[in-house]
């Protein structure tokens, strides 16, 4: 039997567009959660990661009420990692039309991944703007910042493999 500390929840569409427009206004406790669910980290995962902001287990049952989140069955696998999509996926195939919607997604994907990969917990501020940036313009802006903020943490090494990374899936939207 899964106790709701072993629950994991996974962001609705509603939840998605929240972090992008910022309609409801959410308290900085439930926006901080919010960004954080990812469908793969437990109730218990996500509090202890957030303990240190005050939020409760109540937080979630607020942000499931508003639709924001929803809770996996128990029993299902959690979602896979969603991370930055693989090289051949990320960049098309030449002359091949690329779609704005997919460089996007691909890009906040690429975006999340390194954040997670080389800032942890460091790297919320910046993630809270990888969730605001709806453009591809957007995630160029955020380029430099970001490779700023791996190298300081990483290394230089790290900082130009990730700008690597990202120059493949920005190249593709030119």
């Amino acid at each position: 039997m899964s106790s709701a500390a072993d629950r994991v929840y996974v962001k609705t569409e509603a939840g998605l567009l929240e972090l992008q427009h910022r309609q409801l206004r959410l308290p900085p406790k439930q926006r901080a959660l919010l960004v954080l669910i990812d469908g793969r980290q437990s109730v218990t995962e996500l509090l202890a990661t957030l303990t240190t902001l005050g939020v409760e287990e109540k937080a979630f049952t607020e942000l499931s009420m508003l639709g924001l989140i929803e809770a996996l069955q128990p029993g299902s696998a959690p979602l896979a990692e969603p991370a930055a999509p693989p090289a051949a996926a990320a960049t098309p195939v030449a002359g091949a039309p690329v779609d704005a919607v997919a460089q996007v997604r691909n890009l906040h994907a690429l975006y999340s991944q390194a954040i997670k990969d080389n800032l942890g917990l460091r790297g919320f501020t910046m993630q809270l703007q990888v969730e605001r940036a709806g453009t591809v313009e957007d995630f160029r802006n955020l380029r430099q910042p970001l490779l700023d903020a791996v190298k300081k943490s990483k290394g230089e090494l790290s900082a130009e493999r990730v700008g690597l990374e990202i120059d493949k899936v920005l190249a593709a939207t030119a």
